[in-house]
């Protein structure tokens, strides 16, 4: 990775990304993260099929890349866990600097 990005980058996730296991996973968070913030009319984007604390840490921690607020919601219908949901605020922002770059 280009060390002047990794000084930017949130350590946790750095991490994720050189773990092979959770690299395509949190590149797809960012990605639809990325099309959630271009998205005028949406306000609020539900992260989908997150099994582990681990991946739902990762979800908070894209999101908040971004400067969206982030929550969790436990036990929701069915039982199946939590969901992490993220919305936009004022002070959310498009980066130039993100993830699948550094991998470059």
């Amino acid at each position: 990775m280009m060390e002047g990005l990794r000084a930017q980058m949130d350590s946790f996730l750095v991490e994720a990304l050189v773990n092979l296991r959770h690299r395509l996973t949190v590149l797809r968070m960012e990605f639809d993260i990325q099309r959630f913030m271009q998205n005028p009319h949406q306000y609020q984007f539900e992260f989908q099929h997150l099994p582990t604390f681990y991946l739902r840490c990762a979800a908070h921690r894209v999101a908040q890349h971004y400067g969206l607020q982030t929550m969790a919601l436990n036990n929701f219908a069915g039982g199946l866990g939590s969901k992490v949901i993220a919305r936009k605020m004022p002070d959310s922002k498009f980066l130039a600097i993100y993830y699948r770059k550094s991998l470059l």
